[in-house]
């Protein structure tokens, strides 16, 4: 079962400032289509859950926030930060 990625307007936000101070904008856009695969696939799997149907996901440049609608099969990415770099 294939899953619909839904990007709610927080996360498109996020996003937009995310680009913006990106340093290696090719390494965010392979991280998002990273993003997308997993939750496409196997949304459940992907990350840490927070609670009923939120999760939480650590990928290489961004943390995304999701929510899973196993019964629609759609996931809503709901927020991105950008992880902290040393």
């Amino acid at each position: 079962m294939r899953f619909e990625v839904v990007w709610l307007r927080f996360a498109h936000d996020d996003l937009t400032n995310i680009w913006i101070k990106s340093r290696s904008r090719e390494m965010l856009q392979e991280t998002l289509s990273d993003l997308e695969g997993k939750l496409s696939v196997n949304p459940i799997s992907a990350g840490e859950s927070r609670g009923g149907n939120r999760r939480i996901v650590f990928l290489d440049e961004i943390i995304a926030e999701f929510l899973v609608d196993v019964e629609n099969s759609k996931v809503f990415v709901v927020r991105l930060h950008p992880r902290k770099t040393k």
